[in-house]
């Protein structure tokens, strides 16, 4: 799919980013803040909870899955329990202690998160919004 086509159709959705390592924070949301009108960061997953109940509707939450106050893993658990219509992306090191509960998420990204690796996801939102 073409990029300005792309970025078109999926630039009114409202991202949650989750991320507590500033480094890897100020990277990926450059990438992501050339996507979407609105990205909402959190540092952990307690954050993101807070972030998700004030600000409505979230289309993509994008996270980190090892964090402090509360892992990716318990934060997807209790989202979707409050609200199950979210694209769900798991940004990792490493798959290889989670192999049995990335299955929540809709995609899994390994660090760092590389220019194709977002298109790649980017094109599978578009497809999950567009059905």
């Amino acid at each position: 799919m073409d990029i300005k086509l792309l970025r078109s159709s999926i630039q009114e959705l409202k991202v949650l980013f989750v991320e507590d390592e500033e480094a890897v924070q100020k990277g990926t949301l450059n990438l992501l803040n050339k996507f979407f009108k609105t990205v909402i960061v959190a540092n952990n997953g307690a954050e993101a909870i807070t972030k998700f109940e004030q600000n409505g509707c979230i289309d993509v939450i994008i996270s980190d899955i090892k964090m402090p106050r509360l892992d990716g893993f318990k934060m997807a658990q209790q989202l979707k329990e409050y609200n199950s219509d979210f694209y769900l992306v798991f940004l990792t090191g490493t798959l290889e202690e989670y192999r049995n509960e990335v299955s929540i998420a809709n995609d899994v990204i390994i660090k760092p998160l590389g220019y194709e690796d977002l298109i790649n996801v980017l094109e599978k939102i578009h497809q999950f919004f567009s059905k």
